[in-house]
């Protein structure tokens, strides 16, 4: 049997076992392509393939946690100190666990 080259928004969002809205906020951030085809997005089997092996191991992923969540508690408190007009008071994070998150 042979393997489409281009899949539709529901055939890559099973593919890849998420709903359509994670497929499409992947799309949206660049982490996967999509073709445009008489107006239908067309999801390449070589990007979803990509995205699959560049994704951490389990156990990585695991370990790599509680870095992800430090990024998460910083950029709330960077949200929040902007949405309260308090630009002055914003501390400025670096290092290896902060990146740009606005």
């Amino acid at each position: 049997m042979v393997e489409p080259l281009t899949l539709s928004t529901r055939q890559a969002a099973a593919f890849l076992g998420v709903g359509r809205n994670k497929l499409l906020r992947l799309l949206q951030t660049k982490r996967i392509k999509a073709k445009d085809l008489d107006g239908r997005l067309r999801f390449t089997t070589e990007s979803l393939r990509g995205f699959l092996d560049a994704l951490p191991d389990a156990l990585e992923a695991e370990r790599q946690a509680p870095r992800a969540k430090r990024q998460r508690d910083a950029c709330e408190h960077i949200n929040q100190v902007l949405s309260a007009g308090c630009q002055t008071d914003l501390q400025l994070f670096t290092g290896p666990d902060f990146g740009i998150c606005l």
